[in-house]
């Protein structure tokens, strides 16, 4: 990389371009540590496409608005699965070591990876199909699933996660990071 070629990254551009959210996930998540890293802006994009937007933010929407068309409190540990807590926190066990070991790739992975469990566990349920007790355990899950996952996340994206908890604790929509 050199200055004259005009091959550079701006820094603050891209910050006030995408955001400090956007910008620690890519650096921290999605960037390998530890090695000459190209920061490609594409590559930005369509890791925050796909992680963030489409994954965690749609799992976000994925788990409220059911919850909404049911009535269900999806704030209810009474109603989570012992299976699927017990796979959530073993999920979590081994995120939380990659962190311990400085490892943040592979804890964010680790992290889209739970997510991605979560969307697998509505796409297979259906809660919207579901008898209301059905759904109240499903919702339930995925609520435990996204609390676990957003306070993983919030060393990589603090201001997301706060709002995904904020969006969780008082069951209301949102479009938490739109598509780019």
């Amino acid at each position: 990389m050199s200055k004259s070629p005009g091959n550079v990254v701006a820094p603050r551009e891209q910050y006030d371009k995408y955001g400090s959210d956007v910008c620690r996930f890519y650096m921290l998540g999605v960037l390998q540590p530890y090695t000459d890293g190209r920061y490609r802006e594409e590559k930005l994009k369509n890791a925050y496409n796909a992680f963030l937007a489409n994954n965690y933010g749609n799992l976000l929407n994925r788990l409220i608005h059911p919850g909404h068309l049911k009535g269900v409190n999806i704030l209810d540990p009474s109603r989570i699965a012992k299976d699927f807590r017990a796979k959530v926190n073993e999920m979590k066990v081994g995120i939380d070591k990659a962190f311990e070991d400085f490892e943040r790739r592979d804890a964010v992975t680790g992290i889209n990876d739970l997510v991605s469990m979560g969307n697998q566990h509505i796409y297979e349920k259906e809660p919207w199909r579901q008898s209301l007790d059905d759904a109240r355990i499903t919702l339930n899950n995925v609520s435990y699933l996204m609390q676990i996952a957003s306070e993983l996340y919030e060393p990589i994206i603090p201001d997301g996660a706060a709002k995904a908890l904020e969006a969780i604790k008082k069951g209301e929509k949102m479009i938490l990071f739109p598509r780019i």
